[in-house]
């Protein structure tokens, strides 16, 4: 499912999607609906319907889902997709959502304890980890996710490939590090000059 929303973002912002430069702009200062019409019909009815939880319950469900008994690399490329599907949400939307029914209270819920499980593998937990925190946004973040976010970091110190890690780090780091690395809150060039050199697979 989300690789089709995936295959619509790349139909109708190939550019963008394409770029870790573009990728942190949209994020911090605008969402890139705000930016280009949908020209297709998918891209309308996904993300310009009048339901506009429905794409972001559909997205959360797939995140929970991969979280457990999906090979690690299919999962990683998954929530990466469900990052970018996130950033072109609605952004009221997205922060209303948690709240908005019953059904998405649940599944919010049902969210970070699945990102919080002891067996789940630190480089999947750390996306699940950025993917929670573009909900939820800066400041909203609890202690015991923050504290996770830091043992990830920990844990996927020795991953030999990290070209990915570059863009979720772009993302992940400015939101957690309000709470928890006050004095990486300024680190955030830094990591956007690493992401020039490792584009993004997706």
């Amino acid at each position: 499912m989300v690789w089709c929303f995936g295959i619509v973002l790349l139909t109708e912002f190939p550019t963008e999607i394409a770029s870790s430069q573009s990728l942190y702009s949209s994020i911090e200062q605008t969402t890139l609906t705000a930016q280009k019409q949908w020209t297709t019909a998918s891209g309308r009815k996904l993300f310009d319907a009048s339901d506009k939880y429905k794409t972001i319950n559909l997205t959360c469900f797939y995140v929970i889902f991969v979280t457990k008994g999906v090979p690690y690399e299919d999962a990683i490329e998954g929530i990466r997709i469900a990052v970018c599907v996130l950033r072109c949400v609605d952004r009221k939307a997205l922060r209303a959502w948690p709240t908005s029914s019953s059904n998405a209270r649940n599944t919010f819920n049902k969210l970070s304890l699945k990102i919080l499980r002891a067996d789940i593998n630190p480089a999947v937990q750390l996306e699940a980890l950025c993917f929670y925190a573009m909900m939820v946004g800066k400041g909203n973040l609890s202690e015991e996710l923050v504290a996770q976010y830091e043992r990830c970091l920990q844990n996927t110190v020795d991953v030999t490939d990290t070209g990915y890690l570059d863009e979720t780090l772009l993302i992940s780091l400015p939101l957690y590090s309000v709470s928890r690395f006050p004095i990486y809150a300024n680190q955030t060039n830094y990591v956007r000059r690493r992401c020039k050199k490792h584009p993004p697979r997706f």
